[in-house]
């Protein structure tokens, strides 16, 4: 009796747990996509390879990237699918080219780190599917 009421209380903890990992490296890996963007400095591999077009893009200066938050849409037993929002202050990019070159740099650098990975294409952490949607606006 004791054993099954544990497992009722636990389940929706580490659901939640879970949920909460993704959200902290999610914000994390965005950081980082901010904060490398605004050094306006390229390093040619193949970490920073999808966020290289953009400084090249403002002459090698800074964007003015900031985070404008990071959120769950939608979760469930089995995905996840997260929103990171940026604001940008730099003109000679626009908001798709930003978006896409951050998601890229979010997924490829969550694949290597622990407990993310990669399965048929869709990025998992733990059992979960994890999406991520990037909304770019300049300010």
């Amino acid at each position: 009796m004791i054993v099954g009421g544990a497992a009722v209380l636990v389940a929706p903890y580490l659901d939640q747990n879970t949920d909460a990992m993704v959200v902290a490296q999610v914000r994390s890996a965005a950081d980082d996509a901010c904060a490398y963007l605004n050094t306006g400095v390229m390093v040619l591999d193949d970490k920073h390879a999808p966020l290289n077009p953009l400084i090249s893009d403002v002459n090698y200066s800074s964007i003015g990237c900031i985070m404008g938050g990071v959120g769950v849409i939608s979760s469930n037993e089995t995905d996840i699918t997260i929103k990171v929002e940026i604001e940008y202050t730099r003109s000679a990019v626009t908001n798709s080219t930003v978006a896409d070159a951050t998601k890229s740099f979010v997924i490829n650098e969550l694949k290597s780190r622990s407990g993310f990975h990669s399965v048929g294409g869709s990025l998992v952490y733990g059992k979960k599917n994890v999406r991520i949607t990037v909304q770019a606006v300049r300010r």
